[in-house]
């Protein structure tokens, strides 16, 4: 936080509130140029007044507007930071920066060092490996512009190739109206969907369509598999 007397500073905010126009969308995902015209205009980082209250200063004489700016700013801070560290944590793996006597896995040495438990560590490096496959999820996500909750989601559906990422952005993009007439062919468009669906809804939304198409594309073979897929895990 910048000390007191400084005045506003250029960031992105987060804009999981921000609602894209459904007609909008669905051109702009058949059309790279104006999806890029839109996210230049509409994203172009404004001055908004940061921590300008100084500290220490009693959060009760905080004026809601003030207030709503730091919740904010700070939720777009705490994303672009979670970014960095899975980032991070995917290449320790990857490297096996964990490795040592006792040490069972990458997961184990999270729970160790970090003090996460197991199941969060699984699931933070199911996230990060997932995010080096989707390059422009993973900008959104260090801009501050999608949450954790929403690229934890997404990352459930994204497979581990190019073919499985392209089936389930077609899914998505057939069982929302605004983009039932969308081809989803390839990888990249895929991802746009996916990204648009984070941008233009709440986390809940995306959590509801991730599980929808989790059930129609991957089909449990039994009922405890189908609890399973209906608790989004």
């Amino acid at each position: 936080m910048p000390p007191p007397g400084c005045g506003p500073v250029s960031i992105h905010t987060i804009d999981q509130f921000r609602r894209v126009p459904r007609n909008t969308l669905a051109r702009e995902l058949s059309d790279p140029d104006a999806i890029l015209n839109r996210k230049t205009a509409a994203h172009t980082p404004v001055e908004v007044p940061v921590s300008v209250i100084a500290l220490p200063t009693p959060l009760q004489t905080m004026s809601l507007r003030d207030l709503e700016t730091e919740v904010l700013s700070l939720a777009g801070h705490i994303a672009a930071a979670e970014c960095r560290f899975l980032q991070f944590l995917a290449e320790f793996d990857d490297r096996e920066g964990w490795a040592g006597p006792g040490i069972r896995s990458c997961a184990h040495w999270l729970s160790w060092r970090a003090g996460m438990s197991v199941r969060t560590a699984v699931e933070h490096l199911r996230v990060a490996h997932a995010l080096a496959r989707l390059p422009r999820i993973s900008e959104a996500f260090a801009a501050g512009r999608v949450s954790y909750s929403k690229v934890r989601a997404l990352t459930r559906v994204t497979g581990t190739d190019t073919a499985a990422l392209t089936r389930i952005g077609a899914a998505i993009a057939a069982g929302e109206p605004e983009l039932r007439h969308v081809m989803v062919a390839d990888a990249e468009t895929a991802e746009r969907v996916l990204l648009d669906l984070a941008l233009s809804g709440t986390a809940g939304h995306v959590e509801t369509v991730v599980a929808a198409v989790r059930r129609r594309c991957t089909p449990p073979v039994d009922a405890a598999a189908r609890r399973v897929l209906a608790l989004g895990r």
